[in-house]
């Protein structure tokens, strides 16, 4: 996983607005990262989220200068035109094998955020809703804020 920097402005502004909701929504819970580099299992290559957050733990207890051990605590992707759904579902089984609690998927096509859970759970949410950020307990963001006004790619 890593993503495929922006090709254009809109994917940049989008991918920005997520790290800002992310960050506001948990600015004393631990660190959001655009970019995130991780190694979700010791074997495999070192990996990059568009956007992840790590608890304060976490956060404290990984070195600076080395890549983070295991998959962050939320990871979310920008979808893109390339990526395949059996290449999605083996992210998300790994990320979740290897400690994340959150995984999304951001949709700029259709404005929709698909959220799932570690337990197995999860939904599609669309502007006019909130995502509960279970990272959080009783924080949730505003999917609107997310997409903002999108320009066409």
């Amino acid at each position: 996983m890593e993503p495929i920097w922006s090709k254009t402005l809109a994917r940049t502004r989008l991918r920005n607005r997520l790290y800002d909701r992310l960050a506001h929504a948990l600015q004393d819970q631990g660190e959001v990262l655009v970019g995130l580099p991780f190694r979700p299992l010791e074997h495999r290559e070192v990996w990059i989220t568009d956007v992840g957050f790590l608890a304060a733990p976490r956060a404290l207890s990984t070195e600076p200068d080395e890549c983070l051990a295991g998959s962050p605590d939320l990871v979310a992707i920008l979808l893109e035109p390339t990526h395949r759904v059996e290449e999605v579902n083996e992210w998300l089984d790994l990320c979740f094998d290897s400690g994340a609690t959150e995984f999304w998927v951001v949709e700029p096509g259709r404005t929709i955020v698909q959220v799932s859970y570690r337990d197995g759970t999860g939904r599609w949410y669309a502007p006019g809703e909130f995502i509960p950020l279970r990272v959080a307990s009783g924080r949730q963001i505003a999917v609107e804020h997310i997409f903002g006004e999108l320009e066409a790619d």
